[in-house]
């Protein structure tokens, strides 16, 4: 009994299938007698003189001709590049069909809706053809296109109509809307950090660390180059709004001379979406060039050494830990001058010795040819051999100037140098410190002092906190944000103290 219905339900199932089958079936037969398909080449647009054309792709984009010159009347400060866009023109005017497809009862199937690209062309006389894109024929290199006329379609080929796929926006010179200058000073904000970069004699961050956080030519170098290689890719558009963009508020924003400004939005393909200064355009330019300036960081470009003065800066370098205290100190700059005016009479003496030194030999030479004695040569030669000690004796005088005491031992400049360079190069960043605010916290004493008396007034005092065996904490007029390398600043001290107690 229960084989008999399910044989029942089985035979039932067929019927209302096949009876389904036969009332679709005309339906079927209609759609695909209907609608016919036959080659049919013609021209798509059939004005001569276009004066005037709206694309919309989602926005709509009007050039107008002036003259000779085609401009948006809405952006008139887009600059279009001339002979693309009468090329483009031209193609479009010469757009063919390849097929007619009639009696289309629904042109969404082929694509054909209220988001289809629309192309319209007017002439002078404000005659106007549109066309509407649809959708692309892949295996058969077609693209469907509906013109004026009411249930027709045609088809193009795909190849030889690129133009209808490409925007006004394309032709738009982008070549001058970012004219980097002669870079002086680089700002660079994201949403984590905010650099400023200046120039001076060389590159320094600036209010960016508690130390003068100067730069490496070499990675100064490197950005500058990138930074200078920037080039607009394309014009997108013109919006209020920027937000799908990214750059409403954007998250990292590169300032040059502190007034050229290029804010960088979101990434599209190998792009990335850019605005200058504080227009509403939207640009792209290539996303690797983007990548190479924000991955750059401040740290690893810093020279690594605390000090970068010179002695004419500096009046008193004083250094203080267990061994004892040790007082660099530099003449001031009257002592100098007046050095500098002694140094310039020795130097002009020397040259009257030398002057002297030569009109003896020649007197030398003169007595040789009028046949005088032999005692009046040596004579002379006695005189030229005391005009050269003297003037020996004027260079030695000039090398032991002195120009600054250690712990009141007198240093010529040769000897202030490389005591200043030493006490310099001692002081070389190691680390930056993980956690500086709770290290600033904590109460530490000093191990060493290095404290700098600059002849503007103004005072650099370096504090140097044990931290491990191989770090001291460095602590910049009150402000801990690195570790040092604790053994450089122990030696530069042993050869102070092995040198003051000479």
């Amino acid at each position: 009994m229960i084989k008999g219905k399910k044989t029942l339900l089985t035979g039932g199932a067929i019927i209302l299938v096949g009876l389904a089958a036969f009332i679709g079936y005309p339906k079927i037969v209609e759609f695909y007698t209907t609608v016919k398909v036959q080659e049919h080449v013609e021209k798509v647009y059939n004005l001569k003189d276009v004066t005037r054309v709206e694309y919309k792709a989602g926005d709509l984009i009007t050039l107008e001709k002036q003259g000779t010159t085609w401009v948006n009347p809405e952006l008139p400060n887009l600059s279009y590049n001339q002979e693309l866009m009468t090329e483009w023109i031209e193609n479009l005017q010469n757009l063919e069909t390849k097929e007619i497809v009639k009696n289309v009862q629904d042109q969404s199937v082929y694509g054909i809706n209220e988001n289809s690209i629309m192309i319209t062309l007017y002439d002078s006389m404000n005659n106007c053809e549109t066309i509407q894109v649809g959708d692309i024929i892949e295996e058969e290199n077609s693209v469907y296109i509906k013109c004026d006329s009411d249930n027709v379609l045609y088809t193009l080929s795909y190849d030889a109509s690129q133009e209808i796929f490409t925007r006004p926006n394309d032709f738009v010179d982008c070549s001058k809307v970012l004219e980097i200058p002669e870079i002086q000073s680089i700002g660079i904000e994201s949403t984590s950090d905010h650099i400023q970069m200046v120039k001076d004699k060389s590159w320094y961050l600036k209010d960016y660390y508690a130390i003068p956080g100067f730069l490496k030519e070499e990675d100064m170098e490197k950005l500058i180059s990138t930074i200078s290689s920037i080039e607009i890719k394309s014009y997108i558009g013109t919006y209020d709004d920027l937000t799908a963009y990214g750059l409403e508020n954007p998250s990292y924003t590169l300032t040059l001379n502190e007034s050229e400004k290029i804010a960088f939005g979101n990434v599209r393909g190998d792009s990335v979406y850019v605005r200058v200064n504080h227009s509403q355009d939207v640009y792209t330019l290539d996303q690797s060039v983007y990548i190479s300036i924000a991955s750059f960081n401040p740290y690893d470009a810093m020279d690594k050494q605390v000090i970068h003065l010179e002695m004419d800066q500096i009046d008193t370098i004083t250094l203080v830990n267990p061994q004892g205290n040790y007082q660099l100190k530099f003449k001031d700059n009257n002592e100098m001058n007046a050095q500098t005016e002694l140094n310039s009479d020795k130097i002009e003496n020397k040259e009257a010795i030398a002057t002297s030194d030569e009109e003896i030999e020649e007197n030398s030479e003169v007595a040789l040819s009028q046949n005088q004695t032999s005692e009046q040569a040596e004579q002379n030669q006695e005189e030229t051999s005391k005009a050269t000690d003297e003037t020996t004796k004027i260079d030695e005088e000039s090398q032991e100037v002195i120009v600054a005491t250690l712990n009141e031992i007198g240093l010529n400049a040769n000897e202030a140098q490389a005591w200043l360079d030493k006490i310099e190069e001692s002081l070389c960043i190691q680390a930056p410190l993980q956690n500086p605010n709770i290290e600033q916290k904590e109460e530490r004493k000093a191990e060493a002092t290095i404290t700098y008396q600059l002849k503007n007034g103004s005072i650099c005092e370096i504090e140097l906190i044990p931290y491990d065996i191989n770090y001291y904490i460095l602590r910049y007029n009150g402000k801990i944000e690195f570790a040092v390398n604790k053994e450089k600043v122990i030696k530069v001290f042993n050869e102070l103290t092995n040198f003051t107690k000479k």
